[in-house]
């Protein structure tokens, strides 16, 4: 196919955040062999959400959208992160597919007040969308989603690299770990919102346990307390926060067993990632994560509760057997349910019925 021929595509993408699920997500869209093959992928940064307060920004970002002349804009997300571009495609006269990642329904600490004002950011997201999709069957049936006539059901996110590397894993040698040990690791961003606060407590009951071994890549607002309170506990050389990581493959295929504490989620591409390699997971039933692990492949436990996630590691702890039974399930399961092949194509179908302007 002649590279004009392709539609192009603009694709939301959060500044300075790579550390967040829906950048990873469309990051990977944006580098699928199969739909580069099909569309021709651009960019559209989206900035601090009150840079668009300011009515002469708005407008520049209307003006690029306009110059960029795209079939379609992807956005990713809702709150502001999809309210703002969403309007700005309004103005630009631009078709839209909008990804349904999170609501603020979900976010804790924040007033009545402020979830009732972002609902309706949100619903209007949703309404003027010319299509939109969920990333979870978990997002997919909430009443926001269901209400909307150009709602099209669960589109999963791509699991990760189709052609990961052979080379065998350095991060025990960098860490200083012998074989023999377990190595349990978590990746995403460092928040309480994403139980790094009970995964600390967790890591501390395994304190004089000089066999185990916990590595936390990524990076956020909780991690200089998370560090403080392992340092307090003389466990620097037990717990390692290794900051954001672009070598998450090379950490997944070190460890035993993957670990998330998170007090919601609507799937969770590290879960994914992590099945991907071979791992068995230790994740909260909460969100869309039940949609991936289930007891063949995993154990699920209660947001908050340290003695069901240190029972859980500890049964998994115990059996290398089980750690490896579980982590074949775990992979088949991400091979069948997550095929990146037939995500691929939903994509394709999907981003064609708009640009088209045919009902899918």
């Amino acid at each position: 196919m002649v590279e004009n021929s392709k539609p192009k595509i603009l694709i939301t993408l959060r500044e300075n955040g790579q550390n967040g699920g829906p950048y990873v997500s469309h990051r990977r869209i944006m580098e699928d062999e199969y739909l580069n093959g099909r569309y021709s992928f651009e960019i559209l940064w989206f900035p601090r959400a009150r840079r668009f307060l300011n009515p002469f920004f708005f407008f520049r970002y209307v003006r690029r959208i306009r110059r960029a002349s795209p079939a379609l804009v992807h956005i990713a997300g809702l709150q502001l992160e999809g309210f703002f571009p969403m309007l700005a495609c309004r103005f630009a006269r631009v078709k839209t597919v909008l990804a349904v990642h999170g609501s603020i329904s979900e976010a804790l600490n924040v007033g009545r007040f402020a979830k009732w004002r972002s609902r309706l950011f949100e619903s209007y997201t949703l309404r003027k969308a010319s299509a939109a999709y969920g990333v979870s069957d978990y997002v997919s049936n909430w009443k926001i989603c269901q209400k909307s006539k150009r709602f099209f059901g669960t589109i999963y996110n791509l699991s990760g690299d189709a052609k990961p590397t052979d080379a065998p894993s350095t991060i025990r040698e960098e860490l200083g770990i012998s074989r023999d040990a377990t190595l349990i690791v978590s990746t995403g961003r460092i928040t309480r919102d994403k139980g790094f606060d009970t995964l600390c407590e967790v890591a501390k009951r395994f304190a004089d346990r000089p066999d185990v071994f916990f590595a936390v890549a990524g990076d956020g607002a909780y991690r200089e307390e998370f560090a403080r309170k392992i340092a307090a506990a003389g466990q620097e050389k037990q717990v390692f926060l290794l900051g954001y990581r672009s070598d998450v493959d090379n950490l997944l295929k070190g460890s035993d067993i993957f670990l998330i504490c998170t007090r919601h989620e609507t799937l969770c591409i590290s879960i994914l990632e992590a099945a991907r390699a071979g791992l068995p997971t230790v994740a909260s039933e909460v969100g869309g994560i039940p949609e991936i692990v289930d007891p063949d492949c995993g154990i699920l436990v209660s947001p908050e509760d340290v003695d069901g996630f240190v029972s859980a590691l500890d049964k998994l702890i115990a059996s290398s057997d089980l750690r490896r039974e579980m982590g074949e399930n775990g992979k088949n399961k991400i091979a069948d349910k997550f095929d990146d092949k037939k995500i691929e194509k939903q994509i394709d179908d999907l981003y064609r019925s708009v640009v088209n302007g045919k009902k899918r």
